[in-house]
């Protein structure tokens, strides 16, 4: 159920929910038979259940090492993210408070430059690393994160691990039914989104342990051995070891010991035991439970010495918690006191190391997440005042800006109302002038009609007076002549043609004077 997404591979190496779990609940099953105090059931459940989530330091230092040396070298960006969400990976097998630093730094960097696979990878880690020290609430919180995040990025197989792992967390808490529900939404989405065979199996392996914690055996067999095949399709040798270990842990709460020998041993033929120390201390401890039902005792006590030495080869505090709880239960049955004692008082003293340190760890978490909640409060009320400000900046900024606005509008209106008057007033000065103008005009225009109107007049008494003239003083000499011309053209003597030409041209005479005297009264105009 673990999730290391990560360029390693450590889903081969150690799983944090559900890779040794099922050795947990083997070592639960073989611890409640062997031990008859209700008190000593009640305590070999609790460290049991505190079990679930140990992890093996093996080379875990040398890796980090390796890995702060890349990152020293690698710019900030994603793949510095990467590395940091790897370093805080590696510590949760070493320091889960140390994880949990590094990794909120990593997530602050990602937050910065927007990287949504790193975010969610912080979150995931930030969840191991709280359910690690048994903070299952703050655990379950970070999960959900990781798993919105990944759902955003599309990052569908690490969103159906977080999935596993949110499982993992209920069914640590025994909320089976919310486990079973967690574990089939990871199927669903690793067979419907993803083509990542190795995850399916994983997944499956996960949810046989959730049905072994409930006693469902046989659904637990049932999907252990459809992960076992999928492991065996896939060539992931170690992890068909550690099925096989969880389907003997069944057998063995069945009393099927033999056969359930028989697979804790092909598990050995699996599981390389000279380097995987803590995979290697269950199978031990599981094949030491399986012979001490069969009363082999040097067998018995062969394996559990073999497992106690690999536990503090590791230094898996946990691991030689439980070898030495049953060397303590061995001993007593055969009535071998001083060595159950012995081994008694080692397992006492490493279960006080082991709750002190994971107390001063739970205190240290505590006090840490209240100076981180007594900062986010700061932070919150100082945003708050920074928000406020810039609400009053802005307003007075606003306020400025009306005036401003208000201001130049009421003084363009000024000026344009003052240019406007300006030349409203040039306008009627120009009109006044024009007026006056037009009422010159006007007054020369009648005088020049007078003018007019009385030449017209005396033109007119003149052409009456023409006509005057020319009805009577004109039309007698010229009636004259007429006359005296048509009696001249008649056949008359000359001498009276003589009298008459000259009667004729006296007339003529008498005429042209007339003529004279009216162009000389013209003329006179």
């Amino acid at each position: 159920m673990c999730d290391i997404n990560t360029p390693l591979n450590h889903q081969g190496v150690s799983c944090l929910f559900a890779g040794f779990i099922r050795s947990v609940r083997e070592l639960y099953f073989s611890m409640s038979r062997l031990v008859v105090s209700g008190k000593r059931k009640a305590f070999a459940f609790a460290f049991a259940f505190s079990l679930i989530f140990s992890i093996s330091a093996v080379g875990q230092l040398k890796e980090i090492d390796s890995l702060r040396t890349l990152l020293s070298q690698t710019p900030k960006g994603e793949k510095h993210v990467d590395l940091q969400v790897e370093i805080a990976f590696h510590y949760t097998k070493i320091s889960s408070e140390k994880s949990a630093s590094l990794a909120t730094t990593a997530l602050d960097e990602a937050t910065l430059i927007g990287y949504q696979k790193g975010i969610g990878d912080c979150y995931n880690v930030l969840g191991v690393a709280n359910s690690i020290r048994g903070a299952f609430k703050v655990g379950l919180d970070y999960f959900l994160k990781a798993l919105k995040a990944r759902e955003e990025a599309g990052n569908f197989t690490g969103a159906a691990k977080v999935l596993n792992n949110i499982a993992g967390v209920f069914s640590a808490q025994r909320e089976y039914k919310e486990a079973l529900v967690y574990s089939e939404r990871s199927l669903m989405m690793l067979k419907e989104k993803t083509t990542d065979k190795k995850a399916v199996a994983t997944a499956l392996l996960s949810r046989g342990q959730i049905y072994q914690s409930m006693g469902d055996t046989a659904q637990a067999l049932g999907q252990y051995r459809q992960a076992l095949a999928d492991f065996s399709t896939i060539g992931e040798h170690k992890r068909q070891g550690e099925t096989l270990l969880s389907i003997s842990s069944i057998l063995q709460s069945m009393e099927k010991n033999q056969l359930a020998l028989d697979y804790a041993f092909n598990a050995m033929s699996l599981i390389d035991v000279r380097t995987d120390n803590l995979v290697a201390t269950h199978l031990y401890l599981t094949i030491g439970q399986l012979y001490a039902d069969e009363h082999k005792d040097q067998t018995t006590l062969h394996y559990f010495y073999l497992a106690l030495a690999a536990a503090k080869k590791c230094k898996a505090i946990s691991e030689q918690i439980a070898a030495s709880q049953q060397l303590s239960s061995f001993f007593e049955s055969k009535k071998m006191y001083d060595s159950a004692l012995f081994y008694q008082k080692e397992y006492a003293q490493l279960s006080n190391e082991t709750y002190s340190s994971e107390l001063a760890g739970q205190l240290a978490f505590l006090e840490k997440e209240y100076e981180t909640q007594n900062k986010d409060r700061q932070l919150a009320q100082h945003q708050q005042e920074i928000i406020s400000q810039r609400w009053i900046i802005a307003s007075i900024a606003f306020v400025l800006l009306f005036t401003v606005v208000v201001a130049g509008l009421t003084y363009r209106n000024y000026v344009l109302k003052k240019k406007a008057n300006e030349q409203l007033h040039q306008l009627n000065k120009q009109v006044s002038e024009q007026n006056e103008e037009i009422s010159l005009i006007n007054e020369n225009l009648e005088k020049e009609a007078q003018r007019r109107t009385e030449k017209i007049r005396l033109q007119n008494e003149k052409l009456i007076e023409y006509a005057f003239f020319n009805a009577h003083r004109v039309r007698g000499p010229l009636a004259r002549v007429l006359g005296l011309t048509m009696l001249i053209e008649k056949d008359l003597p000359a001498n009276e043609i003589k009298d008459l030409s000259k009667k004729v041209q006296a007339s003529a005479q008498e005429l042209d004077e007339v003529v004279r005297e009216i162009s000389r009264k013209l003329d006179e105009e």
